[in-house]
């Protein structure tokens, strides 16, 4: 005994040393594998920032190339403004111009919408307080006359107003197509897209988005970063910072990957073009950010963890000593019990006087006793397995019909059936005995039936009693009907 518990507890304790060594492994590549998980729905997080914010941008320049398409060629506009340039009936002119362009002023789309003439002289301004345009309009105007197209001023701070702005510079042509003025839809970025831009949709202390452009040998920061105290259009990067992913997104990369950041920390970035502009688009974060919830994780994972299979192994050797005990003893009773009631069930069949068999729900032989053997012909043995149509032949005495299967009306209704009257049971040797049965079906303790127990007798004896006892009818009745012809 003291052999045995001495080699458990050597085994128990490998079992210990093997589960601590599997908890560290499986530790140091949890660790992997959440660290991998983390960064890719940082990758996927990172994307479908971007991807929005692209799609946004790119719909918002569309959207405004649109309303200075519209506005730069709708018919009553266009006669204002040809009434402007002219000088005629200014006043009036002035003010539907005024009111059709205030419809599309409101939510911060626009700071103002002017009109320039071919020159560039400023000849109408929805804001009456602008008297004077910066020379980045002029300009803008004047190429967009001398191209004859719809012309963006990229993003510039203006000297006058000492804000930044975007323009769109729109050219209008007279009914005899000839270019008369320019209207100019000024945006101030700071009142709707920079903030849109610094949103960030999920919790995070490092998130941005940067809006960037090539200038030169450098790059140009547009929006505020959120890192940095520097003025949107103030900073610059050399292009030299490869590990920079601002630079790799004018270089031509795209997607996610790893790098550092214009303050020199190493980032997650995604990096892509926003499509008919010089802008590109980084969205990123911290590394130490994304991480940091993973390394506190991981060891608290990895203490839990390996205090609870300590924990477990212990109750698991308690658990098994005392379940292995109370399962011999239960199987041991029940061997038992079933033992007891199997020759139960056998002496009570096997002794009865009458003929049984047992199917299972399908109609397979399963037990014959001493009475059926002899009836039938069959051997248990042999019979075993069989249909019991081929064990329990039976037809009709008159018609010599084949009657129908006792299991099968048993297992449609469920309920005890008899045989009907002169029924022929054919053994195996073709000897036919007259006989009366029964059939019943068996259920389990849910009341499903699981197959049909048969019970039948030998009726010879019965027959012949029968047809002795009708011939003794007939001779008393041919012996009084003598006596009385003879009076």
């Amino acid at each position: 005994m003291k052999t045995v518990v001495k080699s458990f507890s050597y085994r128990y304790f490998l079992i210990i040393v093997f589960l601590s060594l599997l908890v560290s492994i499986g530790g140091y590549y949890y660790y992997k594998y959440e660290k991998k998980l983390v960064s890719r729905q940082k990758y996927e997080e990172l994307s479908a920032v971007a991807k929005l914010k692209v799609n946004h941008l790119v719909n918002w320049r569309q959207e405004r190339l649109s309303e200075a398409r519209f506005f730069s060629t709708n018919l009553p506009d266009i006669h204002n403004i040809v009434a402007i340039v002219k000088g005629k009936q200014t006043e009036q002119a002035d003010e539907q111009l005024r009111s059709s362009l205030l419809r599309i002023m409101t939510n911060s789309r626009y700071e103002n919408i002017f009109l320039l003439s071919e020159n560039g002289n400023l000849l109408f301004s929805v804001n009456k307080e602008v008297v004077r345009i910066d020379d980045y309009s002029i300009r803008s105007a004047k190429k967009a006359v001398q191209d004859k197209v719809i012309t963006i001023q990229d993003f510039y701070t203006c000297k006058i107003h000492h804000k930044i702005h975007f323009e769109i510079v729109a050219p209008v042509m007279d009914e005899s197509k000839n270019i008369v003025a320019t209207l100019v839809f000024q945006i101030n970025p700071n009142m709707f897209l920079f903030p849109y831009l610094q949103e960030w949709p999920l919790l995070s202390r490092t998130a941005e988005t940067l809006i960037i452009r090539k200038e030169g040998d450098s790059v140009l920061f547009i929006n505020p970063v959120r890192h940095s105290t520097n003025a949107p259009l103030t900073m610059y990067l050399p292009l030299t910072n490869k590990e920079t992913p601002a630079i790799q997104a004018v270089l031509g990369s795209e997607g996610v990957f790893e790098g550092v950041d214009y303050r020199g920390h190493k980032v997650l970035a995604d990096v892509r073009k926003v499509p008919d502009s010089p802008w590109y688009m980084v969205s990123k974060v911290d590394l130490a950010e994304i991480y940091k919830e993973l390394y506190q994780k991981a060891v608290f994972i990895f203490t839990i963890t390996l205090g609870l299979i300590l924990l477990v192994s212990l109750a698991i050797a308690w658990f098994y000593h005392y379940r292995q005990r109370n399962i011999y003893k239960e199987l041991y009773l029940k061997r038992i019990e079933l033992h007891e009631s199997q020759e139960e069930f056998r002496a009570t069949l096997y002794s009865i006087g009458d003929g049984v068999i047992t199917t299972d729900k399908l109609g397979r032989v399963k037990q014959l006793n001493p009475v059926a053997e002899k009836l039938t012909g069959w051997k248990e043995n042999d019979a075993r397995g069989r249909m019991l149509e081929e064990v329990f032949q039976i037809i009709n005495e008159d018609t010599r019909n084949k009657v129908e299967s006792p299991v099968i009306k048993v297992l449609k209704k469920g309920l005890v059936v008899g045989l009907a009257n002169h029924t022929l049971l054919i053994s195996k040797n073709g000897n036919e005995l007259p006989i009366a049965d029964s059939g019943a079906p068996i259920k389990n303790r849910n009341g499903n039936i699981v197959g049909v127990v048969m019970v039948f007798r030998d009726q010879t004896e019965e027959r012949e009693q029968q047809k002795e006892l009708i011939k003794k009818e007939e001779r008393f009745h041919s012996t009084l009907d003598n006596m009385l012809e003879g009076c």
